[in-house]
């Protein structure tokens, strides 16, 4: 299951492939992973690291909040359970104080889940067992060729 609720700044997988060919250090975009599934964040970790993109990864959504705050990051992957509080409310934290940072929750397929991540001004939300890059796909805008 994977959910786009907005497109890339510029609105085109052309803007969003220029992000991820800027390797300025200024204007490399930055992507923070959240407490999430081992398998998908070490392989977000790596697809975003491919693209040219600085990767942290921190331990909670707190910590998610500060480093977006210090780093300008363009996009979190933040579980919708970690710590003492709800991915859902942080994810709607960082619309209100950082409107330009798109959040993609990561959370169980469960009924629900998709409308409050949207209400939450989520930018996607993927489950844990999806590709790394299907999960990437729902910040960067890019198309990927699919097998046959």
């Amino acid at each position: 299951m994977k959910t786009h609720f907005s497109h890339p700044p510029g609105g085109s997988s052309l803007a969003a492939s220029r992000l991820t060919t800027d390797l300025d250090t200024k204007r490399t975009p930055k992507v923070i992973l959240g407490a999430i599934s081992d398998p998908l964040a070490s392989g977000l970790a790596q697809h975003f690291t491919k693209l040219g993109w600085q990767v942290k990864h921190v331990a909670d959504s707190a910590a998610a909040r500060r480093a977006v705050a210090d780093c300008r990051a363009y996009a979190v992957f933040l579980p919708t359970e970690s710590g003492t509080e709800s991915g859902f409310l942080a994810c709607a934290k960082m619309a209100f104080g950082q409107p330009q940072t798109r959040v993609v929750l990561v959370g169980p397929d469960r009924a629900g889940y998709e409308e409050y991540a949207r209400f939450a001004k989520a930018a996607g939300y993927v489950t844990p067992d999806m590709s790394a890059i299907e999960a990437a796909n729902v910040v960067t805008g890019l198309l990927t060729p699919t097998a046959n």
